[in-house]
């Protein structure tokens, strides 16, 4: 989909149309009038100002007031973009620019070419932002036989390694007590530890922890891999 070729076609419909009324308001001859007023902005941008920052207030009621400002700015907006950037980018451009009109002050000197680089900037953001911030994480889920835990839970446990586990496991509950009230571990992060990593373990159907918690576990476990190097049946 090409939204500059949509732009063109609905540009072009309006111009086999009768004069419309709404362009006494804005003080312009026709449509092509009012276009070249639009993008001749230099080196005076009075009259290209003054045009269009009432086709904008006549859009808000008169929706093809918009279309023949965009219209007008389109080509100042495609010199603006990089040959190298994609159809989609051109498109998402339009778009905010489109938005920028809606939103946007309309005071001050050379409008056209402001809102133009105001919508271009607001798009490049955005793709830095999808782009520059976070990592994406693939997790795969592997379903498990119904019966696989009871079949686990049959076999003899060895007498000793019971031991040694529970030993461990008091000996690393010690330490994390003991890391918690030097301050090297906060118990916020302790207790969202337990709810993300242990207890979803134990209980299938306990509550979904929150983004939040799920990074505050990701960063206690790495904080807590030296107790479990010590203590490795607490693993």
């Amino acid at each position: 989909m090409n939204l500059y070729r949509q732009l063109d076609d609905a540009y072009r419909r309006l111009r086999h149309r009768p004069r419309p009324d709404w362009l006494a308001q804005v003080f312009a001859g026709d449509l092509d009038d009012a276009v070249t007023t639009i993008r001749r902005d230099q080196p005076d941008s009075t009259a290209s100002d003054h045009l269009l920052s009432a086709l904008i207030q006549v859009g808000r009621e008169e929706p093809d007031a918009w279309t023949v400002a965009l219209y007008a700015l389109a080509p100042r907006l495609r010199t603006r973009l990089a040959r190298t950037v994609t159809d989609a980018y051109r498109s998402d451009v339009l778009t905010d620019l489109a938005f920028v009109l809606l939103d946007g002050p309309l005071d001050g000197s050379r409008l056209a070419a402001r809102v133009v680089n105001r919508a271009h900037n607001r798009t490049h953001k955005a793709v830095q932002q999808i782009y520059t911030r976070g990592t994406v994480n693939v997790t795969t889920v592997v379903p498990r036989d119904p019966e696989h835990f009871s079949r686990a839970r049959a076999h003899d446990e060895d007498i000793a390694a019971g031991v040694a586990l529970r030993v461990d496991l008091a000996r690393f509950h010690a330490a994390v007590r003991r890391a918690i009230d030097r301050g090297d571990l906060s118990a916020l992060a302790w207790a969202a530890y337990c709810d993300h990593r242990l207890r979803r373990v134990l209980d299938p159907d306990a509550r979904v922890c929150s983004g939040h918690e799920r990074i505050i576990a990701s960063r206690t476990a790495r904080k807590l891999t030296p107790l479990i190097g010590t203590y490795p049946h607490a693993a």
